[in-house]
């Protein structure tokens, strides 16, 4: 919702039907389902033309994390988030990709169902002065 409101194309993926109408509920223009499409990072390079998204919020864990790291553009930013306490488990091959991908990577600390709603309706209001 925070994104859609902002004007960002929100490409949703999930395991699970119900997560996705909840996302395209809040705004999302793409919905993936990964349990149908385990090649969904090259979806969502089909859906940016090929350019990758530029920014890729990734809470799947070690499991995924090259997949959100195959999604991003050059450039593109890589949040974290739930990640950490599966570092030692990271592919070999994330660190070197990372590192030479011109992909940015931060961690976050996720926020109170509070916080989130205070900053949607923050969003939401500045959108008219975009």
């Amino acid at each position: 919702m925070i994104a859609s409101a902002l004007g960002t194309t929100v490409i949703a993926i999930s395991s699970s039907d119900s997560k996705l109408k909840i996302a395209e509920s809040l705004g999302a223009k793409h919905l993936i389902k990964y349990a149908m499409s385990l090649n969904w990072d090259q979806e969502v390079l089909r859906i940016t033309g090929g350019k990758g998204a530029d920014h890729v919020i990734e809470e799947g864990g070690a499991q995924i994390i090259m997949k959100s790291l195959n999604s991003a553009r050059p450039g593109g930013l890589i949040i974290l988030i739930g990640i950490l306490s599966a570092v030692d488990i990271l592919p070999p091959e994330f660190v070197p990709n990372l590192a030479f991908s011109g992909k940015i990577s931060k961690g976050c600390v996720a926020f109170s169902r509070d916080t989130t709603a205070e900053f949607a309706k923050y969003a939401e209001e500045r959108k008219s002065s975009l």
